[in-house]
Formats: structure tokens, C-alpha cells, sequence
């Protein structure tokens, strides 16, 4: 029982241990925020095959995958990235200085950021595990997100509310904080991974 016991633990502590570096080097890796694209489907690639003992969480195989997906993710995360600045910014003129059709400005921004973020839920756990033309990813991510809308609520679950929780409330922030910067983003895109991993072999 003992060796059992061990093992357990030892496992446990190994996958904590490969999620603190994984999440280490996708923030390291998303700073210039241009290669944030590469970085979550490098990450994202590895949790999904993290079965295969070649896979594992280790430096050298994420800088290998980042520097694959590099060319083939960035312009799709490029242009993720202006949805979300063009929505947020009729967001920002909706309530704070649009008087005129303001009703309409905000549901339109809040439509636009709804489906470029729930796209981004989906393309990047879809770059990692499938081969396929950037423009397929995309309109595979865009027909999962509706297809599949239960688990695309759940993901929006899985990154919003804990973000509204710590930003929201200041006690969470001291005392959780250090969360984030330890396994705060691999632990999301883990309970992520899952659930695209799910919708994936549901289809096949």
C-alpha cells in the first residue's frame, strides 16, 4: 500500500511540477503578445498529449513546438487580437460615449467579443491536435463554438470566473494571487484542454 501510496504522490507532484514550468514558459513566451498565439497552442499541444512519454513538460520540446506553430498561429492570433481590440473598443464608446444608439453599439461589441474570444477557446487546442489550413481551423472554431456551445460556456466558466473572483475581490488577490504566476494559466488551459479534447473525440 505504501508503494501504491508513493507512486501516487509522486505522480501528483510531477504533473503540479510540469504545470508550474508550463505555465512559466507560456507567460515567458506571451509577453511580446504577437507570439501569445504560438505559445497557447504549444502549451495546449502538450497537455493534450501528455500520454505520450515524448511529450513531456519539459524546455526544450516547448521551444521546439513554439517555434513550429510560430508561422501557421500568429496571423490567426493577429487577427483574433484586432476582433478583440475592435470590440472592445465600441465597448468602451457604448458606455462611456456613444448617446445615440448606445443599446445598439453594446450588444454589437458584446456579440463581436463573444464569438472572436469563444473562437479562440477552440483554434488553439484545434492547431494542436489536428493538421489542417489555417482558414479550416477557423471555420472549424468558429461551427465548434456553436455546435459545441455547452463546452464553450464551460471554458468561458473556466477563465472568467476565476479572473472576476481575483480581480473582483482584493482579499482573493493577496492571499490567492500568486496562483497565477505559479499554475494559474496552465491550470486553465488544463480544464480547457479537457473539455476541447471531449468535443474532439465525440466527433471522430
Amino acid at each position: 500500500m505504501h508503494i501504491s501510496s508513493d507512486n501516487k504522490a509522486v505522480s501528483l507532484f510531477s504533473e503540479i511540477g510540469e504545470l508550474v514550468l508550463l505555465n512559466f514558459l507560456v507567460i515567458l513566451t506571451s509577453l511580446p503578445v504577437f507570439t501569445a498565439g504560438a505559445a497557447l497552442t504549444s502549451g495546449y499541444e502538450i497537455l493534450l498529449r501528455r500520454d505520450d512519454p515524448e511529450e513531456r513538460v519539459v524546455t526544450t520540446t516547448f521551444f521546439r513546438k513554439f517555434a513550429a506553430n510560430f508561422r501557421s498561429v500568429t496571423p490567426v492570433w493577429m487577427l483574433l487580437l484586432l476582433g478583440i481590440l475592435l470590440g472592445g473598443g465600441d465597448l468602451i464608446y457604448a458606455l462611456f460615449i456613444a448617446e445615440e444608439l448606445r443599446m445598439f453599439f453594446l450588444c454589437f461589441s458584446i456579440a463581436v467579443l463573444f464569438v472572436v474570444i469563444s473562437i479562440g477557446f477552440w483554434i488553439f487546442p484545434l492547431f494542436a491536435s489536428f493538421e489542417n489550413k489555417r482558414t479550416a481551423h477557423l471555420e472549424n472554431a468558429f461551427r465548434m463554438t456553436f455546435l459545441q456551445f455547452p463546452r464553450t460556456i464551460r471554458m468561458w466558466a473556466v477563465w472568467v470566473v476565476p479572473a472576476y473572483f481575483t480581480l473582483t475581490y482584493e482579499t482573493i488577490l493577496k492571499y490567492f494571487g500568486w496562483i497565477w504566476i505559479l499554475c494559474g494559466i496552465s491550470g486553465l488551459m488544463y480544464l480547457s484542454a479537457k473539455t476541447a479534447a471531449g468535443a474532439f473525440e465525440s466527433r471522430q
